[in-house]
């Protein structure tokens, strides 16, 4: 877009709304998940898929709704769908999934002459695409799109861009795995592991987010963004059923509903200050609640019409 007056961007048509899940999936934005090895980074990643397809809150966080697609590179159709079975309760998502036991080449999305193989996934996926106007586009894992070195210069860019052309006007997530400890002597090292390797890929993003451990508690810290305010923190840990993710400080969510229901009068941002205040976090955090429980009652009134 071209403004020749920078000023005239505060009045140009914008959309309605700027995340899909607020604040960690910015609309039409690439976003980075990154973590070590089986700590829950995809369970994580299915619940955020599953709330914005419905456009309920998740953990307190407000969402716009939109079709989501997850493309499934990293675990079979049979290991996922078995998962799935003996969650409890049996997990049940209505979100899109397209299972690729093949690695891609993300070179082959961005030439006039794909192979056979890339130009028939284009074909497909394309016209998945302009059926669906999927708004989030959900990639497991970003080391199965890239043939060779995942440090080259410039390679970050080029991977987002071919994911953005082949679902334009999506807001693209990559989960990618750090580098497993150098005590375990299976792991073989990977030069973009480690806080993601080469940091160009979180440089390039907008939002990166990296889901870790730390003691016995798992958390989802929002390390970098373009889109808001850093989010403080998240504790929420996986599920022994191994699929579903909860938040270990619901208790929170109802201090922060009763000072919503005893100040009725109040504006938006004295309750925001308000809620802040006592649970010891920035305003902006508490924003964050404070719609996700005004998207929350909506929803159940909605249910009950």
């Amino acid at each position: 877009m071209i403004f020749e007056r920078g000023g005239d961007v505060l009045t140009a048509p914008r959309p309605e709304f700027t995340f899909y899940l607020d604040p960690y999936i910015p609309a039409s934005s690439i976003i980075m998940l990154y973590g070590r090895s089986g700590i829950g980074k995809t369970a994580v990643c299915w619940e955020m898929a599953h709330a914005i397809q419905n456009g309920i809150p998740l953990w307190g966080m407000p969402t716009n709704q939109t079709n989501v697609l997850f493309l499934e590179l990293d675990t079979p159709f049979p290991l996922v769908a078995e998962r799935w079975e003996k969650a409890d309760p049996k997990y049940d998502p209505d979100f899109s999934i397209i299972f690729e036991e093949v690695s891609l080449d993300y070179r082959q999305f961005l030439t006039s002459y794909p192979d056979e193989r890339h130009a028939d996934l284009i074909a497909k996926w394309g016209e998945l695409h302009h059926r669906k106007q999927f708004g989030v586009i959900f990639v497991d894992a970003l080391r199965e799109c890239v043939v060779g070195d995942l440090s080259s210069s410039g390679i970050a860019r080029r991977v987002y861009d071919a994911f953005k052309t082949l679902f334009p006007k999506a807001s693209i997530v990559f989960i990618h795995h750090e580098r497993k400890s150098a005590a375990d002597p299976r792991s073989t090292p990977d030069p973009l592991q480690a806080a993601a390797g080469s940091m160009e890929f979180i440089n390039t993003a907008q939002v990166a987010l990296n889901f870790r451990r730390r003691g016995r508690d798992t958390w989802l810290d929002h390390g970098k963004t373009q889109a808001s305010a850093e989010f403080e923190p998240l504790p929420i840990s996986l599920r022994e059923d191994g699929t579903h993710v909860f938040h270990r400080q619901a208790e929170r969510f109802e201090v922060a509903q009763k000072i919503i229901a005893e100040n009725p009068t109040l504006g938006m941002r004295e309750l925001d200050k308000l809620i802040g205040e006592k649970l010891q976090m920035t305003e902006r955090s508490a924003r964050v609640i404070r719609l996700g429980f005004m998207q929350a009652g909506k929803t159940t009134n909605e249910k009950k019409e």
